[in-house]
């Protein structure tokens, strides 16, 4: 069993990685334990399909383990849905690493590329197609030239969600 504040945190980070609903799917595995799909859809007004793919995502990045069981009844499978809370940590921790590689790459492409910009339709080019198209934006029927488009604030922007990534990761290495 969770507590109301590790539960606010698995479910907030689940609606942030995946979307609203997940974390209602979350929640509800949280109270209950162990539950089947059915259940899930109905107790979160979703259909099921919907709760199926939160599930195999979930289950995709290892929050979730399927327990198999006979229905007596009918002799079909049923399958069980467990969340598995002593995983979180980790694979939230991959999960920013993943992010943060990103993000390096993308500050690597900001900081080695030159980009243009049509001053009137604002659709930014690389240097490449640019050069390709005289410097003149290929918008049917406009014809304007392309200026240079400034990426210092988004080198910054980048720069500084790297920083704050790696701060959140360093932090939480250190309290494993």
């Amino acid at each position: 069993m969770v507590t109301r504040e590790e539960k606010e945190y698995i479910t907030k980070t689940i609606s942030l990685l995946l979307r609203p609903e997940a974390a209602q799917v979350v929640s509800l595995m949280l109270d209950k334990g162990e539950v089947n799909e059915e259940w899930l859809a109905k107790q979160s007004n979703l259909k099921i399909t919907v709760v199926r793919k939160i599930l195999y995502d979930l289950f995709n990045m290892g929050l979730v383990d399927f327990k198999k069981e006979r229905d007596e009844k009918s002799g079909w499978f049923i399958y069980n849905a467990v969340f598995r809370t002593e995983q979180f940590d980790k694979v939230i921790l991959d999960k920013l690493k993943t992010i943060l590689e990103k993000l390096k790459l993308r500050l690597k492409y900001e900081e080695e590329n030159t980009f243009y910009e049509c001053p009137v339709h604002k659709k930014t080019f690389i240097e490449s197609e640019a050069l390709m198209n005289n410097y003149v934006c290929d918008v049917e029927g406009c014809g304007s030239i392309l200026v240079i488009k400034d990426k210092t604030k988004r080198i910054e922007k980048l720069q500084k969600k790297i920083e704050e990534l790696e701060k959140i990761i360093k932090e939480a290495e250190a309290k494993k």
